[in-house]
Protein backbone atom coordinates (compact mmCIF):
# COMPACT_ATOMS: atom_id res chain seq x y z
CA UNK A 1 0.00 0.00 0.00
CA UNK A 2 1.18 3.35 -0.97
CA UNK A 3 2.73 5.72 2.05
CA UNK A 4 1.19 8.67 2.72
CA UNK A 5 1.55 11.45 0.04
CA UNK A 6 -0.19 13.82 -2.53
CA UNK A 7 -2.29 10.67 -4.28
CA UNK A 8 -2.43 8.20 -1.33
CA UNK A 9 -5.60 7.94 0.57
CA UNK A 10 -4.20 10.02 3.46
CA UNK A 11 -1.91 13.23 3.65
CA UNK A 12 -0.59 15.03 6.52
CA UNK A 13 2.03 17.35 4.43
CA UNK A 14 2.88 19.99 7.05
CA UNK A 15 2.87 17.26 9.80
CA UNK A 16 0.34 18.79 11.69
CA UNK A 17 -0.30 15.04 13.58
CA UNK A 18 1.37 13.81 16.50
CA UNK A 19 4.75 12.33 14.97
CA UNK A 20 5.51 9.55 17.81
CA UNK A 21 3.66 7.52 16.12
CA UNK A 22 3.16 7.00 12.25
CA UNK A 23 -0.22 8.84 12.06
CA UNK A 24 -0.44 9.32 8.93
CA UNK A 25 0.44 6.03 7.70
CA UNK A 26 -2.01 4.82 10.39
CA UNK A 27 -4.98 6.54 8.86
CA UNK A 28 -4.03 5.61 5.30
CA UNK A 29 -4.03 2.19 6.10
CA UNK A 30 -7.06 2.49 7.38
CA UNK A 31 -8.93 4.12 4.48
CA UNK A 32 -7.11 1.96 2.24
CA UNK A 33 -8.51 -1.15 3.77
CA UNK A 34 -11.88 0.57 4.02
CA UNK A 35 -11.92 1.18 0.20
CA UNK A 36 -10.33 -2.58 -0.60
CA UNK A 37 -13.09 -4.05 1.90
CA UNK A 38 -16.39 -1.59 0.64
CA UNK A 39 -15.13 -0.33 -3.28
CA UNK A 40 -15.64 3.19 -1.33
CA UNK A 41 -13.05 5.42 -1.56
CA UNK A 42 -12.48 8.08 1.03
CA UNK A 43 -9.52 10.33 1.35
CA UNK A 44 -8.26 12.88 3.52
CA UNK A 45 -5.65 15.61 3.79
CA UNK A 46 -4.32 17.68 6.92
CA UNK A 47 -3.32 20.65 6.38
CA UNK A 48 -1.75 23.20 8.89
CA UNK A 49 -3.41 26.17 7.28
CA UNK A 50 -5.44 27.41 4.75
CA UNK A 51 -3.33 28.61 1.53
CA UNK A 52 -5.15 29.30 -1.40
CA UNK A 53 -3.85 28.23 -4.88
CA UNK A 54 -5.21 30.99 -6.28
CA UNK A 55 -6.37 34.33 -5.15
CA UNK A 56 -9.95 34.53 -4.23
CA UNK A 57 -9.80 30.66 -3.64
CA UNK A 58 -12.27 28.69 -1.01
CA UNK A 59 -11.73 26.26 1.31
CA UNK A 60 -14.49 24.30 -0.50
CA UNK A 61 -13.35 25.29 -3.92
CA UNK A 62 -9.35 23.69 -2.79
CA UNK A 63 -11.38 20.64 -1.78
CA UNK A 64 -12.93 20.53 -5.20
CA UNK A 65 -9.75 20.87 -6.83
CA UNK A 66 -8.00 17.93 -4.67
CA UNK A 67 -10.81 15.89 -5.37
CA UNK A 68 -10.38 16.09 -8.76
CA UNK A 69 -6.39 15.72 -9.29
CA UNK A 70 -7.59 12.28 -7.19
CA UNK A 71 -10.07 11.34 -9.22
CA UNK A 72 -12.71 11.08 -6.56
CA UNK A 73 -15.09 14.00 -8.01
CA UNK A 74 -17.26 11.54 -9.71
CA UNK A 75 -17.21 8.11 -6.95
CA UNK A 76 -15.69 9.27 -3.84
CA UNK A 77 -15.38 11.54 -1.02
CA UNK A 78 -12.31 13.59 0.57
CA UNK A 79 -11.73 14.97 4.13
CA UNK A 80 -9.76 18.20 4.48
CA UNK A 81 -8.91 19.82 7.70
CA UNK A 82 -7.52 22.84 8.49
CA UNK A 83 -5.88 23.35 11.68
CA UNK A 84 -5.28 26.82 12.00
CA UNK A 85 -9.39 27.03 11.91
CA UNK A 86 -9.97 23.82 13.27
CA UNK A 87 -12.21 23.40 10.35
CA UNK A 88 -13.00 20.91 7.35
CA UNK A 89 -14.59 20.44 4.04
CA UNK A 90 -16.00 17.87 2.39
CA UNK A 91 -15.91 16.98 -1.59
CA UNK A 92 -18.46 14.77 -2.35
CA UNK A 93 -18.36 12.81 -5.49
CA UNK A 94 -21.62 12.26 -7.21
CA UNK A 95 -22.08 8.55 -6.59
CA UNK A 96 -21.47 9.37 -3.39
CA UNK A 97 -24.09 12.26 -2.54
CA UNK A 98 -26.32 9.66 -1.88
CA UNK A 99 -24.91 8.69 1.39
CA UNK A 100 -25.63 12.36 2.65
CA UNK A 101 -29.04 13.19 0.87
CA UNK A 102 -31.57 10.78 1.78
CA UNK A 103 -34.57 9.86 -0.91
CA UNK A 104 -37.22 12.04 -0.58
CA UNK A 105 -35.08 15.06 0.49
CA UNK A 106 -35.75 18.13 -1.48
CA UNK A 107 -33.35 18.13 -4.72
CA UNK A 108 -33.17 21.59 -4.17
CA UNK A 109 -30.14 23.43 -4.59
CA UNK A 110 -27.51 23.77 -1.07
CA UNK A 111 -29.56 20.51 0.18
CA UNK A 112 -26.01 18.55 -0.13
CA UNK A 113 -24.48 21.48 1.74
CA UNK A 114 -26.96 21.59 4.37
CA UNK A 115 -26.06 17.67 4.96
CA UNK A 116 -22.67 17.99 4.94
CA UNK A 117 -23.01 20.40 7.69
CA UNK A 118 -24.95 18.16 9.73
CA UNK A 119 -22.41 15.42 8.94
CA UNK A 120 -20.18 17.84 10.45
CA UNK A 121 -21.99 18.64 13.14
CA UNK A 122 -22.43 14.75 14.19
CA UNK A 123 -18.58 14.65 13.72
CA UNK A 124 -18.03 17.32 16.36
CA UNK A 125 -20.71 14.76 18.90
CA UNK A 126 -17.85 12.20 18.30
CA UNK A 127 -15.03 14.06 18.41
CA UNK A 128 -16.34 15.65 21.92
CA UNK A 129 -16.91 12.00 23.09
CA UNK A 130 -13.64 11.07 21.64
CA UNK A 131 -11.27 14.24 23.41
CA UNK A 132 -13.29 12.99 27.06
CA UNK A 133 -11.59 9.76 26.73
CA UNK A 134 -8.42 10.56 25.50
CA UNK A 135 -8.35 13.34 28.59
CA UNK A 136 -9.00 10.41 30.92
CA UNK A 137 -6.56 7.70 29.60
CA UNK A 138 -3.55 10.42 29.18
CA UNK A 139 -2.12 12.88 31.77
CA UNK A 140 -2.47 16.50 30.73
CA UNK A 141 1.62 15.76 30.27
CA UNK A 142 1.04 13.21 27.61
CA UNK A 143 -0.77 15.69 25.67
CA UNK A 144 1.54 16.08 23.04
CA UNK A 145 1.23 19.00 19.74
CA UNK A 146 -1.00 17.60 17.53
CA UNK A 147 -3.56 15.65 19.70
CA UNK A 148 -6.66 17.70 19.13
CA UNK A 149 -6.33 17.41 15.02
CA UNK A 150 -5.54 13.50 15.70
CA UNK A 151 -8.84 13.47 17.60
CA UNK A 152 -10.47 15.53 14.74
CA UNK A 153 -8.99 13.24 12.31
CA UNK A 154 -10.19 10.56 13.85
CA UNK A 155 -14.04 11.60 14.45
CA UNK A 156 -14.64 12.83 10.95
CA UNK A 157 -13.06 9.75 9.63
CA UNK A 158 -14.99 7.62 11.95
CA UNK A 159 -18.07 9.18 11.30
CA UNK A 160 -17.48 8.79 7.18
CA UNK A 161 -16.98 5.39 7.88
CA UNK A 162 -19.81 4.75 9.48
CA UNK A 163 -22.19 6.28 6.97
CA UNK A 164 -20.87 4.85 3.82
CA UNK A 165 -20.60 1.62 5.60
CA UNK A 166 -24.21 1.84 7.79
CA UNK A 167 -26.01 2.36 4.31
CA UNK A 168 -24.41 0.23 1.58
Amino acid sequence: MAQPGPTAHFDDPDKVLPQDVPRAQNFNFKLGNFERATGFRIYARVFAKFVPATPGETPGELADRLARSLGLEASGVLAVYFADTDSWDLSVGRSMEAFFIKPGDSAESGTLTRQINIFLTESDKRRATYAIQTKISLPNFLQIPGQKAKIAVDAVLDELLVKVSSQK
